[in-house]
């Protein structure tokens, strides 16, 4: 019954020779590309019905009817007594067509390719993509090739595929889609690879709503969740049953992945709120008013009637209005994830549809700011104190991440009164004499509470004195520089900087000089997220004092100081912002040693004759002056963090971190 090479006129004067009520063709539309057009005989006249074609695999609906998987399906509807919402049923098939192309269908037949695929021979698959066999043929199964690769578990083969132009979505007759299956497996490089393809990581199991998050934490496999979730997947996505991933990790006991998901928290890539929230005369018929005639994707936040906040979306062909529910400290759309805040919510939605009508493009700023209020659910949390100090039982050491000046760091586990077992990064002292001292600095960190800052959980008396702090998995920034870790000059270490310095901009906020930033003190939670560590120098501001001066000796990191704190042993911002400066030549050298073999004494002297480290290859120009403008001798002319923050954020490509909108609190 397909005709592919009829247009309209010759697809009526084919039907009109046999004039049989109910003969029909299918064809492509001449009017829009994509789409299909479903021709058929009614009282010696041919209908033109519209076959719209839906943007995911082969679902169609007809003239805004029902949505159907598979050209076949909606023919075969079409064919039954009432299931032709036009009127007249389908009958017999034009003579001279074909069958539809592989792409149309929901079902299909087993061939060549298909077998090769589930044998994992790579030799025949590589032979039958040189001779142009089809690649979108699905199998009985409704799965094509890309999902028995990933079914078997081939990577190889998979890449073969995804190389000749394979799609890497789409759902079988079960629903799942080819990353579902490839998340049952612990291999991170073929979910990679569907992702890198253009897979959507919220591709939902129509059964039961799972999204291949959900797939891999139900298996403990942490090493996909965290290619899933550095690929912008929300870690609270929810099933028909309202699970979410780190729910399913924990019904299989895969305690590392329960902790990764709850306290993964992603920086937001949105514009900032004052560009989208409107104030509160805003509401549906102005707002319905303000987006007619704006391109589509253009959105706007307003106050609901019903709910807190409602978000207004110019579709493709009408205006559109999401109410934005609450639920504990997030907030949702429909069946959507659950998201920290608006700021999230905004983000999220700009990467990914996930069940709205387009992606959020770009806001419709609002002709005044808002009112500062409340930012978020998230915002108003209550900010946990800290864990009443933990007895050396309940701590399990394993193995030694790292040494430094005052202690070694070693991956653990810490059960808690609840009797949760979380995987933590524990810091033990090595001298007693310095105990105090670092028990009073563990009982100010523990007010720290910002995205770019590792979390301090509780501290253990001992002996010996120890710090339980978040583990964070991709380890320091440092090492994974100098490792050859994939690292991208343009979006990487931009997205890093303005990371750094957003929770530098936190402390400075808080009075606190940190005295040893550093990328060997920054550690990476993904390629996505890095965040600052090591407040073992660190000291709180007195009030009324722009510094600290040191009192007592130990080994500095001269080579990340400032003039003023090697010659005075005064810290303050200022000299932190120098410190930063270091820090970004770092990233752009891939983790090289500042000044090379100089000492501490022959630094000092370069730098007040005025020398300074050489541009890095690859650094951009504007990212080598904000270096510059940190390295300056005078410190009130240093940067603040707030700034650099903004300056980095202006560069960086996607997922910027929330906490600098807070600083306006």
């Amino acid at each position: 019954w397909y005709h592919g090479t009829l247009d309209r006129a010759a697809a009526e004067r084919l039907l009109l020779l046999q004039a049989e009520d109910g003969l029909f063709l299918v064809r492509p539309s001449g009017s829009s590309p994509g789409d299909f057009a479903l021709s058929v005989v009614e009282g010696h006249k041919v209908l033109h019905l519209q076959v719209h074609r839906h943007r995911e695999d082969a679902f169609f609906s007809v003239d805004g009817g029902p949505v159907v998987h598979g050209l076949e399906e909606l023919v075969y509807q079409g064919s039954q007594e009432g299931g032709a919402p036009w009127g007249q049923p389908l009958g017999r098939p034009c003579p001279g067509g074909g069958p539809p192309p592989p792409d149309t269908r929901r079902h299909g037949r087993t061939n060549l390719l298909h077998r090769a695929t589930r044998q994992g021979d790579l030799v025949v698959v590589n032979e039958l993509l040189r001779v142009g066999y089809a690649t979108e043929a699905k199998d009985e199964e409704g799965r094509t090739a890309v999902h028995l690769a990933c079914l078997a578990g081939h990577t190889e083969l998979l890449g073969a595929l995804l190389l000749a132009g394979a799609a890497p979505s789409g759902p079988d007759v079960s629903g799942r889609h080819p990353l579902h299956y490839a998340c049952e497996w612990e291999d991170a490089d073929m979910v990679k690879e569907l992702l890198s393809a253009g897979a959507c990581p919220q591709a939902r199991d129509v059964d039961n709503g799972w999204v291949p998050l959900h797939v891999a934490a139900a298996r403990g496999h942490t090493n996909v969740v965290l290619a899933l979730l550095d690929h912008g997947a929300p870690a609270r996505p929810r099933t028909l049953r309202h699970e979410l991933p780190a729910d399913l990790a924990a019904q299989g006991r895969h305690l590392d992945c329960v902790h990764l998901l709850e306290s993964y928290e992603r920086p937001v890539s949105s514009y900032s709120r004052s560009s989208w929230l409107h104030p509160p005369h805003v509401d549906r018929e102005c707002a319905t008013r303000l987006l007619s005639t704006s391109e589509e994707g253009t959105f706007l936040v307003r106050r609901g009637r019903r709910t807190s906040y409602v978000l207004s979306l110019a579709g493709p062909t009408s205006v559109f209005h999401f109410e934005i529910h609450s639920q504990g400290p997030y907030v949702h759309i429909d069946d959507g994830p659950l998201l920290s805040s608006l700021e999230h919510l905004v983000s999220h939605y700009g990467n990914f549809e996930d069940g709205l009508p387009v992606r959020l493009v770009q806001p419709l700023p609002p002709d005044e700011p808002p009112p500062v209020g409340p930012r978020s659910p998230t915002s108003q949390r209550q900010t946990p104190t800290l864990t009443a100090v933990v007895s050396r039982d309940s701590l399990r050491l394993g193995e030694t991440l790292g040494e430094g000046e005052y202690g070694s760091v070693l991956q653990g586990v810490w059960v808690t009164p609840e009797g949760t077992e979380v995987s933590v990064a524990v810091k033990r002292l090595r001298e007693v004499s310095a105990g105090e001292g670092f028990a009073r600095e563990a009982e100010l960190m523990v007010d720290l509470r910002h995205p770019c800052i590792v979390r301090l959980l509780a501290i253990c008396l001992g002996p010996p004195l120890m710090m339980v702090q978040e583990l964070l998995p991709l380890g320091s920034l440092l090492s994974y520089l100098q490792q050859g870790c994939p690292v991208d000059l343009e979006e990487d270490v931009p997205r890093w900087g303005h990371q750094v310095a957003c929770g530098m901009a936190y402390l400075q906020a808080r009075r606190f000089v940190h005295r040893d930033l550093a990328a060997r003190n920054l550690l990476l939670a993904s390629r996505m997220q890095v965040k600052i560590s090591d407040f073992g120098l660190s000291r709180a501001l007195a009030m009324g004092s722009d510094y600290y001066r040191a009192t007592t000796g130990g080994r500095w990191p001269l080579k990340w100081y400032a003039p003023e704190s090697v010659n005075f042993g005064t810290f303050s911002h200022a000299s932190d912002a120098w410190s930063f400066g270091i820090t970004l030549w770092e990233m752009y050298t891939l983790g090289e040693l500042p000044y090379g073999s100089l000492t501490g004494v022959q630094v000092l002297a370069l730098v007040e004759s005025g020398e300074r480290l050489a541009r890095p290859d690859g650094c951009p120009d504007w990212a080598y002056a904000a270096m510059q403008h940190c390295w300056r001798m005078a410190p009130d002319q240093r940067p603040n963090f707030s700034d650099l923050a903004a300056l980095f954020a202006a560069h960086s490509v996607r997922h910027l971190c929330a906490g600098c909108a807070e600083l306006a609190q």
